[in-house]
């Protein structure tokens, strides 16, 4: 279980480990925001599946694309973004922006 920073260099590599560990499961995703404004309620999202793969733009921005209409979307030259593997069932994803506000994003296989 080690907190990944996801870089220009390894974003390819780390998003394909992703994709395979959590390809063709059941997924929740839970939402939660942290800043200096406060956060919310954390936003869950159910019954969700990675639809291909992902993509990487030019401008490393990286999109796994789920099923049904969702995205998961990092900006790797905006954000600074730690993944972390917990098991084969749960995935952290940890983005932060330039004015301390940070998302983070649970992504549970359910099955």
């Amino acid at each position: 279980m080690d907190k990944i920073l996801v870089t220009k260099d390894n974003c390819e590599e780390i998003a394909a480990q992703l994709v395979q560990m959590l390809f063709d499961k059941n997924l929740t995703i839970v939402t939660s925001y942290a800043g200096p404004y406060g956060s919310g309620e954390p936003k869950i999202v159910s019954d969700v599946k990675i639809a291909s793969g992902f993509s990487i733009d030019d401008n490393f921005k990286l999109v796994i694309k789920l099923i049904p209409r969702r995205k998961i979307i990092c900006d790797l030259a905006t954000e600074t973004v730690y993944i972390t593997f917990y098991n084969d069932h749960v995935v952290l994803i940890e983005r932060g922006f330039s004015d301390s506000k940070k998302v983070f994003r649970a992504v549970v296989s359910t099955n």
